[in-house]
Protein backbone atom coordinates (compact mmCIF):
# COMPACT_ATOMS: atom_id res chain seq x y z
CA UNK A 1 0.00 0.00 0.00
CA UNK A 2 1.36 3.11 -1.20
CA UNK A 3 -0.68 5.88 -2.89
CA UNK A 4 -2.08 7.35 0.16
CA UNK A 5 -5.06 10.04 -0.50
CA UNK A 6 -6.10 13.09 1.29
CA UNK A 7 -9.18 14.61 0.45
CA UNK A 8 -7.56 18.09 0.45
CA UNK A 9 -3.90 19.62 0.78
CA UNK A 10 -3.11 20.74 4.11
CA UNK A 11 -5.52 24.09 5.60
CA UNK A 12 -5.03 26.72 8.29
CA UNK A 13 -5.09 25.42 12.42
CA UNK A 14 -4.00 22.17 13.71
CA UNK A 15 -5.78 20.09 11.26
CA UNK A 16 -3.49 21.61 8.61
CA UNK A 17 -0.34 21.67 10.90
CA UNK A 18 -1.24 18.05 11.58
CA UNK A 19 -1.44 17.06 7.86
CA UNK A 20 1.46 19.09 7.12
CA UNK A 21 3.52 16.46 9.50
CA UNK A 22 2.15 13.61 8.63
CA UNK A 23 2.35 13.97 5.40
CA UNK A 24 6.27 14.37 5.98
CA UNK A 25 6.27 11.29 8.50
CA UNK A 26 4.42 8.93 6.00
CA UNK A 27 6.62 10.33 2.73
CA UNK A 28 9.63 9.41 4.39
CA UNK A 29 8.65 5.74 5.53
CA UNK A 30 8.04 5.38 1.43
CA UNK A 31 4.48 6.34 1.25
CA UNK A 32 2.77 8.44 -1.87
CA UNK A 33 0.93 11.24 -1.06
CA UNK A 34 -1.99 12.25 -3.53
CA UNK A 35 -4.97 14.43 -3.50
CA UNK A 36 -8.74 14.05 -4.27
CA UNK A 37 -7.81 15.53 -7.57
CA UNK A 38 -5.08 13.09 -8.49
CA UNK A 39 -6.40 10.68 -11.77
CA UNK A 40 -4.46 7.62 -9.28
CA UNK A 41 -6.99 5.41 -7.55
CA UNK A 42 -5.84 5.49 -4.36
CA UNK A 43 -4.75 2.37 -2.06
CA UNK A 44 -6.19 4.41 1.23
CA UNK A 45 -8.11 7.56 1.82
CA UNK A 46 -7.07 9.52 5.13
CA UNK A 47 -9.53 11.98 6.20
CA UNK A 48 -8.20 15.08 8.38
CA UNK A 49 -11.24 16.23 10.45
CA UNK A 50 -13.46 15.82 7.82
CA UNK A 51 -14.34 17.10 3.93
CA UNK A 52 -17.51 17.47 1.90
CA UNK A 53 -15.96 15.65 -1.09
CA UNK A 54 -19.00 12.79 -0.76
CA UNK A 55 -19.15 11.90 -3.99
CA UNK A 56 -15.35 11.40 -4.22
CA UNK A 57 -15.61 9.20 -1.15
CA UNK A 58 -18.40 7.56 -1.93
CA UNK A 59 -16.55 6.30 -6.05
CA UNK A 60 -13.91 5.24 -4.08
CA UNK A 61 -16.14 3.11 -1.50
CA UNK A 62 -17.78 1.27 -4.04
CA UNK A 63 -14.06 0.83 -5.29
CA UNK A 64 -13.80 -1.39 -1.65
CA UNK A 65 -10.89 1.79 -0.88
CA UNK A 66 -10.63 1.56 2.63
CA UNK A 67 -11.24 4.55 4.26
CA UNK A 68 -9.67 5.96 7.63
CA UNK A 69 -11.33 9.04 9.45
CA UNK A 70 -9.13 11.53 12.15
CA UNK A 71 -11.64 12.78 13.87
CA UNK A 72 -11.66 16.18 16.26
CA UNK A 73 -14.60 17.21 18.46
CA UNK A 74 -17.58 18.30 17.00
CA UNK A 75 -18.70 21.70 16.44
CA UNK A 76 -20.50 23.34 19.15
CA UNK A 77 -19.70 26.67 19.92
CA UNK A 78 -22.56 27.92 17.36
CA UNK A 79 -25.31 27.09 19.57
CA UNK A 80 -23.84 29.11 22.59
CA UNK A 81 -25.65 32.03 23.49
CA UNK A 82 -23.51 35.28 23.63
CA UNK A 83 -20.83 33.87 21.91
CA UNK A 84 -19.31 35.74 18.80
CA UNK A 85 -19.61 32.53 16.69
CA UNK A 86 -23.33 32.27 17.25
CA UNK A 87 -23.89 33.86 13.65
CA UNK A 88 -26.72 32.66 11.18
CA UNK A 89 -23.93 32.07 8.34
CA UNK A 90 -21.56 30.30 11.05
CA UNK A 91 -24.79 28.15 11.97
CA UNK A 92 -25.57 27.34 9.06
CA UNK A 93 -22.04 25.72 8.01
CA UNK A 94 -21.20 24.58 11.67
CA UNK A 95 -24.41 22.49 11.32
CA UNK A 96 -23.78 20.91 7.82
CA UNK A 97 -20.03 20.20 8.99
CA UNK A 98 -21.03 18.17 11.85
CA UNK A 99 -24.00 16.33 9.15
CA UNK A 100 -21.53 15.69 6.59
CA UNK A 101 -18.74 14.34 9.19
CA UNK A 102 -21.35 12.06 11.12
CA UNK A 103 -22.17 10.83 7.67
CA UNK A 104 -18.67 9.59 6.99
CA UNK A 105 -18.44 8.23 10.53
CA UNK A 106 -21.31 6.06 10.39
CA UNK A 107 -21.17 4.82 6.65
CA UNK A 108 -17.79 5.63 4.71
CA UNK A 109 -15.47 5.32 7.44
CA UNK A 110 -13.76 1.43 7.86
CA UNK A 111 -11.48 3.09 10.90
CA UNK A 112 -11.52 5.71 13.45
CA UNK A 113 -9.06 7.20 14.84
CA UNK A 114 -9.96 9.71 17.57
CA UNK A 115 -7.61 11.90 18.99
CA UNK A 116 -8.75 11.23 22.38
CA UNK A 117 -10.61 9.34 25.03
CA UNK A 118 -12.52 12.53 25.16
CA UNK A 119 -13.15 12.45 21.22
CA UNK A 120 -14.53 9.35 21.54
CA UNK A 121 -16.99 9.67 24.37
CA UNK A 122 -18.12 12.74 22.50
CA UNK A 123 -18.63 10.95 19.26
CA UNK A 124 -20.35 7.99 21.11
CA UNK A 125 -23.02 10.50 22.58
CA UNK A 126 -23.52 12.63 19.62
CA UNK A 127 -22.73 10.43 16.28
CA UNK A 128 -25.01 8.48 14.39
CA UNK A 129 -23.49 5.20 15.66
CA UNK A 130 -21.22 3.59 18.21
CA UNK A 131 -18.05 3.04 16.24
CA UNK A 132 -16.58 -0.50 16.61
CA UNK A 133 -13.34 0.12 14.69
CA UNK A 134 -11.38 2.97 16.19
CA UNK A 135 -8.19 3.79 17.69
CA UNK A 136 -7.09 6.48 20.26
CA UNK A 137 -4.05 8.43 19.28
CA UNK A 138 -2.36 11.59 20.79
CA UNK A 139 -0.71 13.90 18.49
CA UNK A 140 3.01 14.29 18.48
CA UNK A 141 5.65 16.56 17.88
CA UNK A 142 8.91 16.48 16.20
CA UNK A 143 11.72 17.19 19.29
CA UNK A 144 14.26 18.24 17.71
CA UNK A 145 12.41 21.04 17.15
CA UNK A 146 10.16 21.66 20.10
CA UNK A 147 12.41 21.07 23.03
CA UNK A 148 14.10 22.90 25.63
CA UNK A 149 16.06 25.78 25.43
CA UNK A 150 17.80 25.92 28.98
CA UNK A 151 18.38 24.24 32.14
CA UNK A 152 16.60 26.05 35.25
CA UNK A 153 17.31 26.49 38.83
CA UNK A 154 15.08 27.22 41.37
CA UNK A 155 15.47 30.76 41.62
CA UNK A 156 14.43 31.22 37.80
CA UNK A 157 11.30 33.51 37.43
CA UNK A 158 9.34 31.93 34.48
CA UNK A 159 7.43 33.98 32.29
CA UNK A 160 3.57 33.73 31.77
CA UNK A 161 2.47 32.88 28.42
CA UNK A 162 -1.06 32.36 26.41
CA UNK A 163 -0.89 31.71 23.08
CA UNK A 164 -4.05 30.73 20.71
CA UNK A 165 -4.96 31.16 17.45
CA UNK A 166 -7.65 33.36 18.45
CA UNK A 167 -6.83 34.97 22.01
CA UNK A 168 -11.05 36.05 22.22
CA UNK A 169 -12.77 33.16 20.93
CA UNK A 170 -14.59 32.76 24.68
CA UNK A 171 -16.53 35.36 26.08
CA UNK A 172 -14.80 35.45 29.37
CA UNK A 173 -11.26 34.90 27.95
CA UNK A 174 -9.95 38.69 27.98
CA UNK A 175 -11.43 39.35 31.07
CA UNK A 176 -9.48 36.40 32.51
CA UNK A 177 -6.38 37.41 30.91
CA UNK A 178 -6.84 40.93 32.72
CA UNK A 179 -7.19 38.99 36.08
CA UNK A 180 -3.97 37.18 35.71
CA UNK A 181 -2.07 39.94 34.46
CA UNK A 182 -2.73 41.91 37.57
CA UNK A 183 -1.66 39.00 39.67
CA UNK A 184 1.75 38.29 37.69
CA UNK A 185 2.57 41.88 35.53
CA UNK A 186 5.03 42.15 32.84
CA UNK A 187 5.33 38.50 33.01
CA UNK A 188 2.58 37.73 30.96
CA UNK A 189 2.81 37.92 27.18
CA UNK A 190 0.27 37.25 24.97
CA UNK A 191 0.33 36.13 21.34
CA UNK A 192 -2.63 35.47 18.99
CA UNK A 193 -5.40 37.37 17.65
CA UNK A 194 -7.73 39.52 19.14
CA UNK A 195 -10.59 39.65 16.21
CA UNK A 196 -12.70 41.78 18.07
CA UNK A 197 -12.47 45.49 18.21
CA UNK A 198 -14.78 45.34 21.63
CA UNK A 199 -12.77 42.44 23.19
CA UNK A 200 -9.35 44.42 22.05
CA UNK A 201 -10.15 47.66 23.58
CA UNK A 202 -10.64 45.83 27.43
CA UNK A 203 -7.50 44.42 27.07
CA UNK A 204 -5.18 45.77 29.53
CA UNK A 205 -3.09 48.63 28.18
CA UNK A 206 -0.14 47.32 29.70
CA UNK A 207 -0.30 43.79 28.85
CA UNK A 208 2.73 42.26 26.38
CA UNK A 209 0.21 41.36 23.85
CA UNK A 210 2.48 40.55 20.64
CA UNK A 211 0.16 39.77 18.16
CA UNK A 212 0.30 36.48 15.69
CA UNK A 213 3.54 34.82 15.72
CA UNK A 214 4.84 32.24 12.96
CA UNK A 215 5.16 28.04 14.20
CA UNK A 216 9.10 28.83 13.83
CA UNK A 217 9.33 31.18 16.98
CA UNK A 218 7.01 28.96 19.20
CA UNK A 219 10.13 27.18 20.48
CA UNK A 220 11.76 30.64 21.65
CA UNK A 221 7.97 31.41 23.15
CA UNK A 222 8.03 28.33 25.40
CA UNK A 223 10.86 28.14 26.54
CA UNK A 224 11.62 29.41 30.29
CA UNK A 225 7.61 29.89 30.19
CA UNK A 226 4.42 28.30 32.17
CA UNK A 227 1.59 28.03 29.38
CA UNK A 228 -2.09 28.50 30.19
CA UNK A 229 -4.26 27.07 27.61
CA UNK A 230 -7.55 28.78 27.25
CA UNK A 231 -9.03 25.70 25.13
CA UNK A 232 -12.93 24.81 26.55
CA UNK A 233 -13.42 20.98 25.08
CA UNK A 234 -10.27 20.65 22.99
CA UNK A 235 -9.73 17.30 21.00
CA UNK A 236 -6.14 17.11 21.93
CA UNK A 237 -4.66 20.36 21.44
CA UNK A 238 -1.07 21.15 19.70
CA UNK A 239 -0.30 23.91 22.11
CA UNK A 240 -0.32 21.84 24.84
CA UNK A 241 2.06 19.14 23.01
CA UNK A 242 4.13 21.48 21.92
CA UNK A 243 4.64 23.76 25.17
CA UNK A 244 4.96 20.23 27.03
CA UNK A 245 8.10 19.03 25.00
CA UNK A 246 9.88 22.65 25.00
CA UNK A 247 9.96 22.23 28.70
CA UNK A 248 7.19 25.10 29.60
CA UNK A 249 4.56 23.07 32.24
CA UNK A 250 0.72 23.95 31.59
CA UNK A 251 -2.01 24.88 33.65
CA UNK A 252 -5.23 24.25 32.19
CA UNK A 253 -9.08 23.94 33.44
CA UNK A 254 -9.89 20.19 33.53
CA UNK A 255 -12.29 19.74 30.25
CA UNK A 256 -11.70 17.90 26.46
CA UNK A 257 -8.28 16.22 26.80
CA UNK A 258 -6.61 18.55 28.77
CA UNK A 259 -6.33 16.07 31.52
CA UNK A 260 -5.42 13.33 29.30
CA UNK A 261 -2.20 15.49 28.25
CA UNK A 262 -1.01 16.87 31.45
CA UNK A 263 -0.30 14.87 34.25
CA UNK A 264 -1.43 16.62 37.29
CA UNK A 265 1.06 17.63 39.29
CA UNK A 266 3.75 16.58 37.97
CA UNK A 267 4.02 18.87 34.50
CA UNK A 268 1.30 21.17 34.95
CA UNK A 269 -2.18 21.94 36.63
CA UNK A 270 -5.29 20.89 36.02
CA UNK A 271 -7.85 22.99 37.84
CA UNK A 272 -11.88 22.84 38.08
CA UNK A 273 -13.43 25.04 35.54
CA UNK A 274 -15.91 25.66 38.49
CA UNK A 275 -19.15 26.22 36.14
CA UNK A 276 -20.64 24.72 33.41
CA UNK A 277 -17.88 24.79 30.92
CA UNK A 278 -20.32 23.78 27.92
CA UNK A 279 -22.65 27.09 28.13
CA UNK A 280 -19.08 29.42 28.43
CA UNK A 281 -19.97 30.47 31.99
CA UNK A 282 -17.55 32.47 33.53
CA UNK A 283 -14.65 29.83 35.03
CA UNK A 284 -12.60 29.64 38.24
CA UNK A 285 -9.53 31.73 37.26
CA UNK A 286 -8.54 32.24 41.27
CA UNK A 287 -8.02 28.21 40.46
CA UNK A 288 -6.14 29.06 37.85
CA UNK A 289 -3.77 31.77 39.30
CA UNK A 290 -3.27 29.20 41.89
CA UNK A 291 -1.55 26.96 39.76
CA UNK A 292 0.06 29.28 38.47
CA UNK A 293 1.84 30.05 41.53
CA UNK A 294 2.24 26.73 42.17
CA UNK A 295 4.43 26.04 39.02
CA UNK A 296 6.27 29.14 39.46
CA UNK A 297 7.65 28.48 42.81
CA UNK A 298 8.93 24.92 41.79
CA UNK A 299 9.02 25.77 38.03
CA UNK A 300 12.63 23.83 37.64
CA UNK A 301 10.81 20.84 39.31
CA UNK A 302 8.18 21.03 36.55
CA UNK A 303 9.85 22.00 33.53
CA UNK A 304 12.31 19.19 33.82
CA UNK A 305 9.65 16.80 33.73
CA UNK A 306 7.22 18.10 31.38
CA UNK A 307 10.05 17.98 28.66
CA UNK A 308 10.63 13.73 29.45
CA UNK A 309 7.17 13.41 29.80
CA UNK A 310 6.69 14.84 25.82
CA UNK A 311 10.01 12.82 24.91
CA UNK A 312 8.11 9.32 26.32
CA UNK A 313 4.54 10.24 25.09
CA UNK A 314 4.35 12.53 22.38
CA UNK A 315 7.15 12.13 19.46
CA UNK A 316 5.80 12.55 16.36
CA UNK A 317 7.21 9.14 14.99
CA UNK A 318 5.42 7.46 17.99
CA UNK A 319 2.44 9.14 16.61
CA UNK A 320 3.19 7.77 13.24
CA UNK A 321 3.59 4.16 13.99
CA UNK A 322 0.62 3.94 15.65
CA UNK A 323 -0.81 4.99 12.54
CA UNK A 324 0.83 2.75 10.45
CA UNK A 325 -0.46 0.07 12.39
CA UNK A 326 -3.86 1.02 11.70
CA UNK A 327 -3.04 1.55 7.96
CA UNK A 328 -1.20 -2.21 8.03
CA UNK A 329 -4.94 -3.36 9.53
CA UNK A 330 -7.26 -1.71 6.83
CA UNK A 331 -5.66 -2.62 4.41
CA UNK A 332 -5.82 -6.48 5.10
Amino acid sequence: MKNIAFPHRPGSGGPGSFQVRFEKELEERGYNIIYSDSNITPDLIFIVGGTKKIFWLLKHKLKKVPIIFRLDGINWLHKIPGTKQRTFKNWITSTVINFLNKIIHALFANEIIYQSEFVRNWWDKKGFVKHKKFSIIYNGVDHNVFKSKHKYNDTFIPKIVFLEGNLDYSPYAIDLINEVYDVFKERVFLYGDILFEVERNKLNKKANYMGSVSKESLPDIYSGAIYVSLDVHPACPNTVIEALSCGAPVVGFDTGAISELVEHNNVGFVVSYGSNAWKLDSPDVISLINGIHEISNRFSYYANNAEKYANNKFSIQRMTDKYEEVINKVKK
